[in-house]
């Protein structure tokens, strides 16, 4: 069995021309394993982001509010960013961190193989593994121009 030698310096490097948003995403991550170091146990086991290689995406809320002046609409826009990771020397992404932006930035990550986890499901009232297992395609076509996969 062979040992990984994991660098956190290298799970923060960022490649020129890296999204602002993507940017921001790292810097919350870096600043959450400076009071809790944890990038070094999630690097050996799921690989190191790729920073320049993301799925990103908008929606916008609308929050209804009477006012003395009338009613009206007001609306958020969240920002929410899929961020591959690759262990170092695979060709396959082992996952993603999603993160949503808006005036803060929420994480989490999944894993590729979690689409076992979720229903096979025809409507949209949850996430389907079929659809999971596009996003992880997705990512993959992304990452490394994969095209084909066996079904």
């Amino acid at each position: 069995m062979a040992i990984r030698l994991i660098q956190p310096k290298k799970f923060f490097t960022i490649p020129p021309g890296t999204n602002a948003q993507v940017i921001r995403v790292m810097n919350e991550i870096k600043k959450r394993n400076e009071r809790k170091e944890f990038v070094t146990k999630f690097a050996i086991q799921n690989g190191y982001p790729v920073w320049n290689k993301v799925l990103m995406g908008t929606s916008q809320k609308q929050y209804a509010h009477a006012s003395l002046a009338g009613n009206s609409l007001d609306g958020v826009t969240d920002t929410t960013i899929l961020i591959p990771f690759v262990m170092e020397g695979e060709f396959s992404v082992k996952g993603f961190i999603r993160a949503t932006l808006n005036d803060s930035v929420s994480l989490s990550y999944s894993l590729a193989k979690d689409y076992k986890a979720y229903e096979e499901k025809l409507d949209n009232s949850k996430t389907a593994s079929s659809a999971f297992a596009m996003l992880s395609m997705a990512l993959n076509k992304i990452v490394f121009n994969e095209e084909y996969y066996k079904i």
